[in-house]
């Protein structure tokens, strides 16, 4: 039976919706007023938030929008029941996504949402295994450089204690898709040259295929350290040796691509999962998965997968998918949310000209890997971005102790130094937000912890500025990044 409409003004607060509809991940710590990303679900002033590769905070204008788009919400709920006004409001979300990324008229999409990046690897997981008898191979790049919890959704495993939609995630049989990784760095940290990447990722996939068993690639654009694997020219290849057999998934979840590239990995049959919350610097928890129309017709031919009950909503899915009227029917109003402050976020960042984007990011490039290449309390990890001719919006690097032998920072120290700039004001009286620790190899192969210093969406539109103020704008982004790196060494001489 549908929930009744709820009584005017009675939804919850924009903060706690933000809060809503996630697993694990988006729940506050307890006693804490942060998640275990360290963000807070509303604007924090003093909180330079170079974080996007994993969170950030929520800007003041897009709250200030969410505000008044939760005051429509609770105007509509009042007369009408919940799920109509969720589907309602989530296909108005994706004609307005379609739109803004030229998808609507250019060809033919579906568009499933979903609480995270995660889940949208389960999810299009689970619709490439319909596709075939025998159980999917899974090739993907290294755990490291991926989402924490993406081998086990490709399995259609558990990835946290409850699901987005309230469940406790349902046990899945031991046998699943088997994994094959591929390395995108070398035992040294160093990025491995795309020829060599590419390789392994073709061989890998032919040894699967030519056995006459169907699989699942896994490439991704862009890793947690800013790789990108394989090439857009490796997976037309195999996707033209192989076609059905193979299937392709674009790991785009940092949403680090801009729209000919989005087109062009399409328009070659793959599926793209996405997110607004990495790039483009919306609350955590806002997934989709974009679907080339051919492949979504022969999925609709098949029945919708039982798993996907624990983690999906009916009206996530594209109204006339078969099978969707299978899932629950609860509503996700943070998803909705949060979807909503992606929306403000891409508008606004899609309005710069392509020309300003890039003189922002090249100049703040080349300021901070100068500066992580000349501190002795740094040592920057290889982007890649030389050998893509495309200036890095992600920058890691792993935390040194300077003297006497540039030693890296341990683990656990990585960690504290990670928490301390996100809870402590620093002597220019701001806290910083950095990507979360990611393992990497170091010299001489040792084990090693990076951080990752971001520019999202909206620091770059701030830093266009407009007419007179352009220069401006950018030098105190750039001043911004100086001064993070700046209370990142200064932490490290406390430890």
């Amino acid at each position: 039976m549908p929930a009744a409409p709820i009584k005017r003004d009675n939804l919850s607060p924009v903060s706690t919706l933000l809060l809503q509809g996630g697993d694990d991940r988006i729940r506050l710590l307890d006693g804490k007023a942060f998640n275990k990303y360290g963000c807070r679900p509303y604007p924090v002033a003093d909180c330079i938030d170079f974080s996007s590769s994993t969170a950030s905070h929520v800007s003041a204008s897009t709250y200030d929008a969410l505000e008044s788009f939760r005051h429509r919400l609770s105007e509509s709920l009042s007369t009408s029941f919940p799920e109509q006004v969720y589907a309602h409001e989530l296909q108005q979300l994706r004609t307005r996504f379609l739109s803004l990324w030229d998808l609507s008229s250019q060809m033919a999409v579906e568009m499933i949402f979903s609480a995270s990046g995660t889940d949208a690897h389960l999810i299009a997981a689970s619709l490439a295994q319909t596709l075939h008898e025998a159980s999917l191979h899974a090739i993907m790049i290294q755990c490291e450089e991926s989402g924490s919890g993406v081998a086990a959704a490709l399995c259609g495993q558990p990835f946290s204690s409850r699901t987005a939609t309230g469940d406790v995630p349902p046990a899945r049989a031991a046998a699943g898709p088997t994994m094959i990784h591929v390395d995108l760095r070398a035992p040294d940290g160093s990025a491995r040259p795309a020829a060599q990447v590419d390789a392994d990722f073709e061989l890998a996939a032919n040894r699967v295929l030519e056995q006459g068993l169907p699989a699942l690639l896994v490439a991704v654009d862009v890793s947690k350290t800013g790789l990108a694997a394989p090439s857009m020219d490796a997976i037309a290849r195999m996707k033209n040796r192989w076609g059905a057999q193979l299937t392709v998934l674009i790991d785009a979840c940092q949403f680090r691509i801009d729209t000919a590239a989005l087109h062009a990995y399409l328009q070659l049959g793959c599926m793209v999962a996405i997110t607004g919350s990495k790039f483009f610097a919306a609350p955590s928890f806002c997934g989709a998965l974009l679907i080339p129309a051919e492949i979504a017709q022969a999925m609709q031919a098949r029945a919708m997968p039982a798993l996907l009950r624990s983690y999906s909503s009916s009206a996530e899915w594209p109204a006339h998918w078969p099978g969707a009227n299978e899932l629950t029917r609860v509503p996700n109003m943070g998803l909705l949310l949060r979807w909503e402050a992606a929306l403000q976020e891409m508008q606004d960042f899609l309005r710069v000209p392509a020309e300003e984007v890039h003189r922002v990011v090249t100049a703040c490039a080349e300021t901070i890997q100068q500066r992580l290449s000349s501190d002795p309390h740094f040592r920057a990890l290889d982007n890649g971005a030389a050998a893509s001719n495309k200036p890095a919006t992600i920058h890691a690097f792993i935390p040194c102790r300077p003297a006497p032998d540039r030693k890296m920072l341990e683990r656990s120290e990585v960690e504290s130094l990670y928490r301390t700039l996100q809870s402590t004001v620093q002597a220019d009286g701001r806290m910083y937000l950095l990507g979360q620790p990611v393992q990497c190899a170091g010299p001489a192969s040792s084990p090693a912890w990076a951080l990752r210093l971001c520019l999202s969406a909206p620091l770059i539109v701030n830093a266009c500025g407009e007419g007179n103020d352009e220069k401006a704008a950018l030098n105190v982004l750039i001043d911004q990044a100086l001064a993070c790196l700046t209370a990142v060494a200064a932490t490290i001489d406390q430890l």
